[in-house]
């Protein structure tokens, strides 16, 4: 970010670790990061049951997302989202979580999230002395019953329903 405007920026890190069964596909889940997007899809595993990798669809969704921000990053959250859906050629679901940060204009984190995918910020705080990180925010889980998260994909709904927020 450029700190002459501001002295607010997101450091990130990202790390994927699929499970043993799933490493040789790099798993279920995809992400993209940058210094103002970050984009994590949870991809749904029950796909597996009908020979189908799941984590197709989600890395499809993540660059899609990527890509339209790019081309457009003044549009809301939830039309590239729901964008994204609709281009994404792959078989399968997923949750879905994308945060957009603007430390050059307002100082503000934009958000959209489907299903059970979620995030908190948290804001650093002194007190007596001590540091501590104080949570200012939860985002919302959508299930429709237990293990059953919102979800985008095929057979489901386009992500109109997805919850979003300005911090």
């Amino acid at each position: 970010a450029d700190n002459s405007t501001s002295n607010r920026f997101f450091r990130f890190h990202v790390s994927n670790i699929p499970h043993i069964d799933k490493l040789h596909r790099g798993g279920e889940d995809a992400y993209f990061a940058s210094d103002s997007l970050l984009v994590v899809a949870d991809g749904v595993g029950g796909w597996a049951n009908r020979g189908i990798d799941a984590g197709l669809y989600s890395k499809s969704l993540a660059w899609y997302i990527s890509n339209k921000f790019e081309q457009n990053n003044a549009q809301e959250l939830n039309n590239i989202l729901v964008d994204s859906v609709v281009a994404n050629y792959e078989i399968g679901s997923t949750t879905c979580v994308i945060a957009k940060f603007d430390t050059s204009r307002h100082d503000y984190i934009k958000t959209t999230n489907l299903g059970d995918s979620g995030y908190v910020i948290y804001r650093p705080i002194v007190e007596d002395d001590e540091k501590e990180l104080k949570k200012i925010f939860r985002s919302q889980e959508q299930q429709h019953s237990f293990n059953y998260p919102y979800q985008c994909g095929v057979g489901h709904p386009l992500p109109y329903s997805a919850f979003d927020n300005s911090h």
